[in-house]
């Protein structure tokens, strides 16, 4: 039985980057054709930003694919990165829905959520050997 090449297995944290532009791609197809229904006096502020955190997740995590070979720990930032734009959107979009007396619900968890993953994030700490 062969084993499989380092290039053609997959770890599931490198996976995240394809999960963030599977997510990010048909969501702001979404966002394109609803723009076109609403007025453009009428989007609110959230939209503008959902758009932008989209764009930089899809972003991030497309150049993490690019580079993860070349430029390993640069990919690994990135995709960092990207993930956390993905939620960011994912909160936004939430907190879009809610009727604004319970909006501020949506934006503690997601603060919650991101004080804990900078947490995590700070503690894991990968070990260089010289």
């Amino acid at each position: 039985m062969q084993s499989p090449s380092p290039h053609t297995y997959s770890h599931p944290e490198e996976d995240w980057a394809k999960i963030v532009v599977s997510y990010s791609l048909p969501t702001v197809v979404t966002l394109l054709a609803l723009y076109f229904q609403i007025k453009p006096h009428e989007i609110p502020l959230y939209f503008y930003f959902l758009s932008l955190a989209l764009l930089l997740a899809f972003s991030f995590s497309l150049i993490t694919l690019v580079l993860r070979f070349k430029f390993p720990n640069t990919a690994k930032v990135l995709e960092r990165m990207g993930v956390g734009f993905a939620v960011f959107s994912f909160f936004t979009a939430i907190a879009m829905t809610l009727p604004n007396n319970i909006k501020w619900v949506a934006w503690l968890i997601g603060a919650i959520y991101l004080f804990l993953l900078s947490i995590i994030l700070s503690t894991h700490s990968t070990r260089v050997s010289i």
